[in-house]
Formats: structure tokens, C-alpha cells, sequence
């Protein structure tokens, strides 16, 4: 049988083989299960461990690990040996066998459209600091899967990461705000706005007093290694992090609720004694441990302080929970008495992944998923300020475009944070929170009146008097929140000229140049519909020249993640069986 080489100088293009592949695996009449394929003759098998014969390629996706080597041609790094490149994340170790049926929730959502400016010049939606997305696309990267086209929230992966404050700017004493303009990297002929919204760090030595009650599921789907006790883990580097001023209290729940402690003093021994005596079994009845954590939070209230529930689960409500209202208004009711909710996800195959979203929406916090040791540390010790310290609630922002400028525009992401026009006033619609030290990131696509656009201009339009108050200005930016007690909201407001635009997107800042690398990969993940001809190698690269100082190496980690994607989007197609996905965003329940 001939041979094929697949390495690095062997001539064969890498699409040509992983045509050959999907092929040959999909080809009438052929077997395709890997238990009842015949192996191929070792007298035919040459023994290098830079080839492969065409029956290893036919194979697919048994093979999987040689057609995985082959990517490593297309990344340029032909230095590294299979197992280096595994190890350093460039790929995902290989997956053999079918995946185990997951009854994870995701929720589906449609891209952000296309809008013109003259039918619809406002564009409003409410703050969001959750994180959660990314971990979790991480988090399937690195078992070598992709997440299920329109489940990855791309403002999630945006702002999962740290940004300088940079561009033109106006500040007032709890915000900046700040926007960038240049040629978008996703369509030639377009714009890209960055809106970036800021607030100042504050030392853990200057927070107040926290109230915090852990609730912790320990039901049985939480034994596994990447649940609670990665759950144990991060709970303990937090629990350093306090002193005698803080009260902590610890309830549990399974089969039923129960009350570990209660109002502790932060530093007390019993506290880390309490998490690591933790176990998982029995089922899960959420509603109950719910009712107990917030009754704890109100006994040991701290006037000016921190009060929060924090919920840690993998989302499997199995038992318990049949009305999914009664659950909000149990969390409604704590927020209204400033007792805000924070949730953490953890594991996989159980993970009600927009279950937990909307909880934490609801009860004025934050979502975030913790697949490993290093993103514990980083939500619950580098940002604990910013996670537990409310800045400013009800956060919303309202952009309007000029159209004597801006004939199209488009949000990318915050598809499941959009308000209508008029919500941006009402200090009773919800917002988003936004803690010490948050930074938050929105993208915009635009198109220009003379530049390139998705629609035809109306024939009957009618033009009238669109110059605006400048004509130069392409667009203004108001910023509206409460201080952390509620009461009259402020505003702040910011135009954008179109005399600040770079000429080119190279000239921006790196944060800006690295902010769109990946919500770029982020709209290809979730099928690219508005991307045009823009692919995963050219957001890797955009990526490549942002990279900066890096000190946690999230960057880096990044671009490796990209890397796994690129080769993934080439062989694989995410296996939406496997999952529940909510068809359309809407009100939760």
C-alpha cells in the first residue's frame, strides 16, 4: 500500500489529506466504525514516525492522532516533537472512542444582524462581566471539541481579558471611557469601534467587610476530580484572602441542606477545616440550599459591606427544582435586600452551563466557569476585588450613530443583554454590574455611507437633515449607572469623531489589535455569518502581534486555543446530539 507523508516537507498539502480523510470516512458502503474496520497488514505499515499509510488516513477519526500531526505543518512549529506540541495546548491530546451522551445545557443564539442606521440609529444592552464562555470553549478545546455553533458568547471571551485604558477618553469619579476606531480586520471597507468602559482596582486591604456564604453542591455528579475538589481548592485560596472583620458561612446540599457553619470569622481555622472535610453523594435539591444561604446572608447582614452568596455547582438541579420562577424570585428577593448572587460552574456532562448565566444575571452578579487550578486562582484570588466589590449596578450602554455617517452597524455579541430604547432611562430595568477594578470591552462593525455595505440604500428613503451636531461625528456614547446602594442613576457621555480613526488597524493599541483577534475567533466559532472572507489564520496572526507583556500568559494560552480550533474546524463538525441547546435566547425561565 503506498505510503503518504504527512510531515512537514513532504509536498502534500495539508487540505489535500484532510479532504482525502473526510472522504474516504464518509464514502458510500464503507465501514466507519472503528470497532469493526479491519486493520491494515503490518507488512504494509512503514515504521517512521513521520508517515502514515492511506489506510491510518482512511481511518478517521480513530487516526485522529495522525491526521492532528499534520496541523502541526500548518502552525509552523516543526521544531516541536507530537508530544510537546500536546503539552504546550498547540493540540489537544487526541480523542479516540465516541464522546459519552452529555446532558450539558447550552444555549443556541443568532448573530447580532446587520442594522441600518436611518431605521434604527440607537443601539442599547445592558453591561456584562461574565466569563464563563471562554473557560468553557477552553475547556472543550483541550479534550479536542468544539462547542456547538451559536453557543459561545463572544463579549464572554472579549472581556475575559485585562486591557490598559487607551484611546480618546472622558472620566468621571467611578468611570472612563474610552473608544478606539480603525479598518475592521473582518471586512475590508469596514470600521471597527472598540467602546472600552473602566473603573479604578481596589487593594483587598481597602475592600469592606465581606458577608459571604458559600453554597456548595455536593450531590454525586460533584465527585469528580474537576469538580469539588478543584471547588475545594479555590474556595481555600479565597478564604485566604480574608481577615477577622469578614463572617463566612458554609451550607451544603445534596439529598438535603445543611448548614456547615455560620458567620465565622474569615480567619478562623475552622473555616478551612469545614472545606476540606467536604464530600460529594446523593442527589441535588437546589431550591433548598438556595433558601438557606440567602436566610444566612440576611442574619449576618454588613451594613456598607459585601454581602453575597456565592453558588458553586456543575448545575445539575436534578432533584427539587421543578419551577424554575420560584427559583428567580428566591433570588430576586435577595437582591433586592443588596444580598447579590455570584455563581461558579465547574466540571463537565452535567453542567446546565445557561442555567447558571441567568442565575447569576438575575441576582446582580457575575458568571464564571473554573475548568483548572489556574482560573480558580485567577477569579477568586487575582480579581477578587472586582468580583466581590460593586462599583456601580444597573450599568447600561446606549450607543447612537450618525447617519449622514454611518449607514450600517453591527454589535458583536450581547445577543442575551439587548434592552429597547427606552430601558436605557428607566433605572428599574436591569443592567449589568461592574465591580473594582472591571474593565469592559464592546465591539462594533460599521459601515460607512461611502464605504462598503450589506444593503442597498433605499430608493425612497428620503434623506432629510442627518448632519448631526457635528459633522464630523460618527457617533455618541452614553454610559448609565447607580451607585452600589441604588437610587438616581448618572450618565456619562462621550462622542466619537471620525478625526480619531487610524488609518490602519496596526496603528491601533495591542489591546484593541487582540480585543478583535478574539471576537474574531469567536464569530468563526459560531459559523462566521458576518465575518466575510476573514479566517481562523488571519485572527491567529492578529493575535501573534498583540501579544504584549503577558505576565499570566493568558495571551499565549490564547492563540494556542486558536490553533487547536483551526485544526478542529477542518476535521470535525460539533456533535450537537450530544447535547440539550436552547434553540432561540429569550427570558429565562
Amino acid at each position: 500500500m503506498k505510503k503518504i507523508n504527512i510531515w512537514p516537507g513532504s509536498g502534500l498539502p495539508l487540505i489535500s489529506i484532510v479532504t482525502l480523510a473526510l472522504l474516504t470516512a464518509c464514502s458510500p458502503g464503507r465501514d466507519n466504525d472503528p470497532q469493526t474496520r479491519p486493520a491494515s497488514s503490518e507488512s504494509n505499515r512503514d515504521q517512521s514516525a513521520h508517515e502514515v499509510t492511506l489506510a491510518e488516513v482512511e481511518a478517521a477519526p480513530v487516526q485522529a492522532t495522525a491526521q492532528k500531526k499534520a496541523r502541526i505543518a500548518d502552525y509552523h512549529v516543526q521544531g516541536m516533537s507530537m508530544d510537546m506540541a500536546m503539552q504546550a495546548h498547540i493540540l489537544p491530546p487526541p480523542v479516540v472512542g465516541r464522546p459519552e451522551v452529555s446532558r450539558e445545557e447550552l444555549q443556541r443564539q443568532e448573530p447580532g444582524t446587520v442594522i441600518a442606521t436611518r431605521q434604527q440609529p440607537l443601539s442599547t444592552f445592558a453591561v456584562d462581566v461574565d466569563t464563563g464562555s471562554y473557560s468553557l470553549l477552553r475547556s472543550y478545546l483541550q479534550q479536542g471539541r468544539l462547542l456547538p455553533p451559536g453557543t459561545v458568547r463572544t463579549e464572554e471571551m472579549v472581556n475575559y481579558f485585562e486591557y490598559e485604558v487607551q484611546g480618546d477618553r472622558i472620566s468621571d469619579e467611578k468611570f472612563t471611557l474610552a473608544t478606539e476606531l480603525a479598518p475592521s480586520p473582518y471586512n475590508s471597507g469596514k470600521q471597527l469601534l472598540k467602546v472600552q468602559l473602566a473603573t479604578q482596582s481596589m487593594p483587598m486591604e481597602e475592600l469592606p467587610g465581606a458577608n459571604l456564604v458559600f453554597l456548595v453542591d455536593v450531590s454525586g455528579s460533584m465527585q469528580d476530580a474537576n469538580k469539588l475538589p478543584l471547588l475545594q481548592q479555590s474556595m481555600r485560596m479565597l478564604a485566604k484572602q480574608l481577615d477577622s472583620d469578614d463572617r463566612v458561612s458554609l451550607v451544603t446540599y445534596a439529598g438535603s441542606s445543611r448548614v456547615v457553619f455560620e458567620g465565622i470569622a474569615g480567619d478562623s481555622p475552622s473555616l478551612d477545616a469545614g472545606i476540606a472535610a467536604l464530600t460529594a453523594g446523593g442527589s441535588t435539591h437546589g431550591s433548598a440550599g438556595i433558601r438557606d444561604a440567602y436566610r444566612l446572608a440576611k442574619a449576618h447582614f454588613i451594613a456598607d459591606g459585601i454581602n453575597r452568596v456565592i453558588l458553586a455547582t456543575d448545575g445539575d438541579f436534578n432533584v427539587g427544582v421543578t419551577d424554575k420562577a420560584a427559583l428567580l424570585d428566591i433570588i430576586s428577593q435577595g437582591k433586592q435586600s443588596d444580598v447579590f448572587l455570584s455563581v461558579l460552574g465547574f466540571g463537565r456532562g452535567n453542567l446546565q452551563e445557561h442555567t447558571l448565566e441567568q442565575l447569576a444575571d438575575k441576582g446582580n452578579g457575575h458568571y464564571a466557569y473554573i475548568d483548572n487550578f489556574s482560573e480558580g486562582r485567577k477569579v477568586l484570588v487575582n480579581q477578587l476585588s472586582s468580583s466581590l466589590a460593586v462599583i456601580a449596578r444597573e450599568v447600561k450602554l446606549q450607543l447612537e450613530f450618525n447617519p449622514a455617517l454611518v449607514a450600517e452597524y453591527r454589535l458583536i455579541g450581547y445577543e442575551n443583554r439587548q434592552l429597547n430604547r427606552a430601558d436605557f432611562n428607566n433605572d428599574k430595568v436591569d443592567g449589568g454590574e461592574v465591580g473594582a477594578g472591571h474593565q469592559v470591552t464592546a465591539l462594533y462593525e460599521l459601515a460607512l455611507v461611502n464605504g462598503r455595505r450589506d444593503m442597498d440604500p433605499l430608493r425612497y428613503g428620503g434623506q432629510g437633515d442627518d448632519s448631526g451636531p457635528d459633522h464630523d461625528e460618527l457617533a455618541f456614547v452614553k454610559l448609565r449607572y447607580q451607585p452600589p446602594q441604588g437610587g438616581q442613576s448618572k450618565l456619562l457621555t462621550k462622542a466619537v469623531s471620525w478625526g480619531t480613526a487610524y488609518e490602519s488597524l496596526s496603528q491601533t493599541s495591542q489591546d484593541m489589535r487582540f480585543a478583535a483577534a478574539v471576537a474574531g475567533l469567536g464569530q468563526l466559532l459560531n459559523g462566521g455569518t458576518y465575518i466575510g472572507n476573514a479566517d481562523y489564520g488571519d485572527m491567529i496572526a492578529l493575535a501573534n502581534s498583540a501579544v504584549g507583556q503577558d505576565t499570566w500568559g493568558y495571551r499565549r494560552e490564547f492563540i494556542n486555543l486558536a490553533l487547536s480550533a483551526q485544526a478542529l474546524a477542518l476535521i470535525e463538525a460539533p456533535a450537537l446530539s450530544q447535547h440539550t441547546v436552547t434553540p432561540e435566547p429569550g427570558a429565562y425561565p
